[in-house]
């Protein structure tokens, strides 16, 4: 009976909301994830009804023991056969406890052997609200299959040294999940491609991936001010991804990330809040679900479903039942994004002074939106969502947005939307057509990288020569 209503709670979870499937693809697309997410919801269901199914054979027997004790002659029973009954069934439990934990190692292990174990990554940190792992290794299957491995620097790359190699170009690339890419391999990310492709001539690039799954431009900032003093870059590159970067900015738009500090702008001085972030590091460390967090696949994995759960119940409310990243692109923006908008400047221009104050050219660097590429794909998000079609849309205004700020500001900005659009035809450039990018679309923005990094360093080359001849 038990078993049954289980079931049926699972099975129904889902029929209630016939937008369930396209709001949980929507919520893995919009942005990347502090926690990995299980695999499936059938993969939960197993595990539960493996455990209930343990607990039904359980009380079972204890009903069988009670009509036992029911039929005798009560005082008239001997001690020693209730003694002997009462071994009995503490033996049962004890065999009922061993199954059950044989069960538990069994399911354990067949997770990490079936590759179903979402292993920790990214932890979190009470600074910049999560890192990664130096040395952890998994491989992402929600979307693409890239195999993750964090060097022992703490970032996905190839093994790297502080000091650079004389003569080498060192370029820093600061983003989310789309420049930490782990949809598809190491070496097929475009900060990968892009040093591969100078490895071959007579410059020497290093391209360094900071990027970190799920990153807000605050994060990005608070790495590059700890990062930079190290590494000494000749250049920085922010990768901004503005459909959810700017949402990222305001606690109450960035709905499906806890645990991120926030930018605060007071009478135009910048202030980082880490209160929350602070609260989710002593949270996750919290005995004793931390040891369940870092040992068991299982409670990952349940604890993962639910907060999916949370997180996309979160993604819908206020928005009028479709993504609140979305309204990025209204005509009309309302109060909470012109915050947002005010902020993410804010911390362009702290970027910009951070890079100057290190002798550092900094660059900006915009990723392209699906549904901005292929307006199909935006105009089949509006189909589905009803409520979107009541909404004047202004798809290019973040991109107008951000050109004009960073002219008037002296920014450089590398902008590729119009690049993936006349890429369209032939393999998707995108996962799903509303992912992350897929291996051909590293492959478009490691040229367009090259080539800015090309001119840029034969203008280095001639204002060297210049200086020489005088």
């Amino acid at each position: 009976m038990v078993s049954e209503k289980l079931l049926s709670w699972f099975r129904t979870g889902r029929a209630r909301n016939p937008h369930s499937l396209l709001r949980y693809e929507e919520l893995d697309r919009s942005r990347g994830k502090m926690e990995p997410h299980v695999r499936s919801h059938e993969l939960n269901m197993l595990v539960l009804m493996l455990l209930m199914g343990l607990v039904v054979f359980t009380q079972g027997r204890w009903q069988r023991s009670s009509s036992i004790r029911c039929s005798d002659n009560g005082p008239r029973v001997s001690q020693r056969r209730m003694m002997a009954r009462h071994r009995r069934v503490i033996g049962e439990l004890l065999l009922v406890t061993a199954a059950v934990l044989a069960g538990i190692v069994v399911v354990e292990a067949a997770m990490r052997l079936v590759g179903a174990d979402d292993a920790l990554v990214w932890v979190p940190d009470p600074r910049v609200g999560w890192h990664q792992i130096p040395g952890a290794q998994r491989r992402w299957t929600s979307e693409g299959r890239g195999w993750v491995a964090i060097n022992t620097l703490g970032y996905r790359d190839r093994e790297r040294r502080l000091e650079r190699l004389p003569g080498t170009h060192r370029v820093a690339v600061f983003g989310d999940s789309m420049t930490e890419g782990v949809q598809v391999n190491l070496d097929e990310t475009f900060c990968y491609l892009v040093e591969e492709k100078f490895a071959r001539g007579a410059q020497r690039v290093e391209v360094l991936n900071f990027g970190v799954n799920g990153y807000s431009p605050v994060q990005e900032l608070l790495v590059m001010m700890e990062e930079v003093p190290r590494y000494r870059p000749d250049l920085v590159i922010l990768a901004l991804y503005l459909d959810n970067d700017v949402s990222g900015m305001h606690p109450k738009l960035n709905v499906s990330q806890w645990g991120a500090p926030y930018a605060v702008v007071e009478r135009g001085n910048l202030r980082i809040e880490y209160s929350a972030a602070e609260a989710s590091y002593e949270e996750f460390h919290r005995l004793p679900l931390y040891w369940l967090r870092k040992h068991s696949a299982i409670y990952r994995s349940i604890s993962n479903w639910r907060w999916r759960q949370h997180a996309m119940q979160a993604e819908y409310r206020g928005s009028g039942s479709f993504p609140v990243r979305h309204r990025l692109y209204e005509v009309d923006l309302r109060p909470e994004w012109r915050v947002a908008w005010h902020s993410l400047e804010r911390v362009l221009l702290e970027f910009k002074r951070v890079a100057e104050e290190h002798g550092v050219e900094f660059v900006v660097l915009s990723m392209p939106a699906p549904q901005v590429v292929d307006r199909h794909r935006w105009e089949a998000l509006v189909e589905s969502f009803p409520a979107m079609r009541r909404v004047q849309w202004d798809l290019d205004g973040p991109e107008r947005r951000l050109s004009e700020f960073a002219s008037e500001n002296g920014i450089r900005l590398i902008q590729t939307s119009d690049h993936f659009k006349d890429a369209l035809d032939g393999p998707p450039l995108f996962f799903d057509g509303l992912g992350h990018m897929t291996a051909r679309g590293h492959q478009i923005m490691a040229t367009l990288l090259s080539q800015f990094l090309s001119t840029r360093l034969k203008t280095i080359r001639a204002i060297d020569v210049a200086t020489r001849a005088r």
